[in-house]
C-alpha cells in the first residue's frame, strides 16, 4: 500500500478516532497523540492492511490497545510517583 492509498483509506478516520481516544483518556492533547500513534502503527502495517475487510474496525482496535496503554502506562507512572 503506497502513501496515497493509505491516507485515502485511513484519514477520514481521524475524526472519529480522537472522539473515541478522548472518551477512553479524557484530555484532548493525549487523544490527540494517540490517535497520531495509531496511524504510525496502521503505516508500519501498511503491508499487511491490504488483507483487512474493514479497515475502520481494525484502525479502531490498534487506537483501542493504543489508549489501553498508554492508562495503564500513566497508572504506572502516578504509582511510582505516590510511592515517593
Amino acid at each position: 500500500m503506497d502513501a496515497e492509498v493509505f491516507k485515502k483509506i485511513f484519514l477520514p478516520y481521524h475524526q472519529k478516532l480522537y472522539r473515541i481516544a478522548y472518551r477512553i483518556v479524557q484530555d484532548s492533547m493525549n487523544a490527540e497523540d494517540i490517535v497520531q500513534d495509531t496511524f504510525i502503527k496502521l503505516w508500519n502495517k501498511r503491508e499487511e492492511l491490504d488483507n483487512i475487510e474493514n479497515t475502520e474496525g481494525f484502525a479502531i482496535i490498534i487506537l483501542r490497545n493504543t489508549c489501553l496503554g498508554f492508562l495503564r502506562k500513566t497508572k504506572i507512572d502516578y504509582n511510582i510517583n505516590y510511592d515517593l
